[in-house]
């Protein structure tokens, strides 16, 4: 997920999870999702998946930015989400 919210603007990926919300078939999934990363991602670098985020640069990059940008990354998504 990391990789994905560097590569993208936030704006373009809240469309693309506006779209999937917008979609009877994977309304209640991605909204599921979206609570989840809330929980998992946004709540911090000390969240579950920014911490595997950051170890996974371990070596290549630094950790504790990638983890820090990650949670950044997905709470600027779902701020941008909620302003729609």
């Amino acid at each position: 997920m990391y990789r994905i919210l560097i590569a993208k603007e936030t704006e373009p990926l809240a469309d693309g999870f506006r779209r999937l919300l917008a979609d009877g078939v994977s309304a209640a999934t991605t909204a599921h999702a979206l609570d989840e990363m809330e929980v998992l991602m946004a709540s911090g670098p000390q969240a579950t998946i920014p911490v595997m985020a950051g170890r996974a640069e371990a070596g290549l990059g630094d950790p504790e930015t990638v983890a820090l940008s990650t949670a950044l990354l997905t709470r600027d998504l779902l701020t941008a989400l909620k302003r729609s």
